[in-house]
């Protein structure tokens, strides 16, 4: 079907050609099935037939075929053919998730193309407003999946309502690390679905009238202290902030206290305690400093977000979330990876702070999860890390080891951010996302 001259395919389809023809003949095939083209218990053409019928490769064909098997539309018999199955009954699952969660991770639009793959399971949306304990106590009759994030799951442990939900399949592709949060007992009762790092955010226009170097990987908060201070013009503009009560912000002058063997004996090492006692004296002398900061508790991440906007603030730490709202702003901004004075870290959670994952009330919700993540684990990961790299983020891709350079390391953030390479440069040693 493609030619080939000198060693080199001509005339082949790029990925997304390729993807697009894909999704034609899953989707051609799917609808003839269920408007009776072809009968329950008949066969499909062969694969040369509809190769032909598609002008599609058979080994593309093939692939095809076996995402409509493991929706269902198919059997394959070996040496036989494909046999059409009786359809099953339209099946509505009822979605109960924060508005955080349909406002950040793009959900509708990601439900959506999940009814295009699967038109006979209906996904319906409920936002939720009140605490999960009492969400679940007022609506369980009602629920099949509810989003929750770690601390809210392991507040229902505590509970005794975690037994409430179905245990879930163990994802191949999702590093134990993820999955840990949402065990009780050892039984998964949730799973991941996105996360991202905490970043080191700056005003590029700001660092290029006072003239100063803008951050890189091996900035120590020592160095921060200093740029901070030259950026800080008193008349109301500082040069760092953030929001220090945030479960997510402060915790990272502990991490970057000491390595992991370090941590499993703490009472042991005098070297960490004294490290621990330094950092934390870092966090205090940033909020009281007003050369730099502002003395300013926040009473969320959206007010800081608002200094940062109106260019009251020269640098900060965010997070994903918080980089989609600054780049529909317009605003000149870059991204580094957070200073560190002993150990380079930061903290990574998924997009809905600080972690989100599936829960399931009744058994039946498990054809949703089995199908999201089934054979085609590349292919939906590819749609949801596209859906939340618009959304100003990186999917929850494998995991592999990343060695994290003390010396300058220097990345376009948010070129990095739009293509979804970010994480490589920002997760540290010994995780990081390979997307």
């Amino acid at each position: 079907m493609y030619i080939r001259k000198e060693g080199e395919l001509l005339n082949r389809p790029s990925k997304e050609r390729f993807q697009y023809q894909l999704d034609n003949v899953i989707a051609t095939l799917r609808q003839e099935i269920i408007d009776g083209t072809y009968a329950p218990q008949s066969y499909l053409p062969s694969e040369m037939a509809l190769s032909k019928r598609f002008q599609f490769s058979n080994k593309s064909i093939r692939k095809g075929l076996e995402v409509l098997e493991e929706a269902g539309f198919i059997r394959k018999i070996p040496r036989v053919g494909n046999q059409v199955q009786p359809l099953h009954p339209h099946t509505t699952l009822r979605f109960n998730c924060s508005r955080t969660i349909l406002r950040d991770l793009q959900l509708e639009k990601l439900i959506d193309d999940f009814h295009q793959l699967y038109p006979r399971i209906q996904i319906e949306t409920v936002a939720y407003y009140r605490p999960v304990s009492e969400v679940l106590s007022s609506e369980h009759s009602e629920m099949d999946l509810i989003s929750v994030n770690n601390h809210q799951f392991q507040e229902l442990v505590k509970q005794d309502l975690a037994e409430t939900f179905a245990p879930l399949p163990e994802p191949e592709e999702t590093h134990p690390l993820l999955l840990e949060p949402f065990r009780d007992g050892g039984t998964l009762r949730a799973q991941p679905l996105v996360f991202g790092p905490v970043v080191l955010c700056y005003n590029k226009a700001h660092f290029e009238e006072c003239g100063i170097p803008e951050p890189d990987g091996s900035w120590t908060w020592d160095q921060l202290f200093h740029s901070a201070t030259a950026l800080s013009n008193g008349a109301g503009r500082y040069g760092f902030g953030f929001h220090a009560i945030s479960e997510n912000r402060w915790p990272i002058f502990l991490l970057q206290s000491g390595i992991r063997s370090e941590w499993e004996a703490p009472w042991e090492s005098e070297a960490l305690r004294r490290k621990l006692a330094h950092n934390m004296s870092i966090c205090k002398n940033i909020l009281h400093n007003r050369a730099m900061s502002p003395l300013y508790l926040s009473q969320d991440d959206k007010e800081i977000n608002r200094l940062f906007r109106e260019g009251k603030i020269s640098m900060l730490l965010a997070s994903f979330p918080q980089l989609k709202d600054f780049l529909e702003s317009g605003l000149d901004f870059d991204v580094s990876p957070v200073p560190f004075q002993y150990d380079p870290a930061t903290l990574f959670f998924p997009l809905a702070p600080p972690s989100t994952g599936i829960l399931s009330i009744r058994k039946r919700h498990c054809l949703f999860c089995s199908i999201w993540r089934r054979r085609e684990p590349r292919r939906s990961s590819r749609r949801i890390r596209s859906a939340f790299r618009a959304a100003g983020g990186c999917g929850n891709g494998p995991l592999r080891a990343v060695r994290r350079d003390r010396t300058a390391m220097r990345c376009s953030g948010k070129s990095c951010l739009r293509s979804g390479r970010i994480t490589s440069c920002f997760f540290r040693n010994p995780f990081a996302l390979g997307c």
